[in-house]
């Protein structure tokens, strides 16, 4: 399981990622976190160039868009804040 958790104390204000119930750390210990989060539907399938990597298509819809300046809702183009954006593709079931 994913989550993204906001955290309006930090100093670049961010949404900070856990995975499984713990945070989700780069190789040097840095917890990934991102000013705006833009959850994508999309379907994973097989790649034709490597069979263990999954290849993404977008199914044309955002999911979720989580930004401190805007609700959570559903938009066509999203509208990025400065720092980063993580972009997450979620797979439709």
């Amino acid at each position: 399981d994913i989550e993204w958790t906001w955290n309006p104390s930090s100093v670049l204000q961010t949404y900070l990622r856990s995975q499984d119930g713990a945070p989700h750390v780069t190789d040097d210990d840095t917890r990934i976190a991102g000013s705006t989060v833009v959850e994508l539907k999309s379907i994973h399938a097989r790649s034709w160039v490597n069979r263990r990597s999954p290849h993404v298509f977008t199914l044309g819809s955002v999911r979720t868009i989580r930004s401190p300046y805007m609700t959570r809702r559903p938009v066509c183009r999203p509208p990025l804040d400065t720092g980063v954006t993580f972009l997450e593709f979620i797979r439709d079931r």
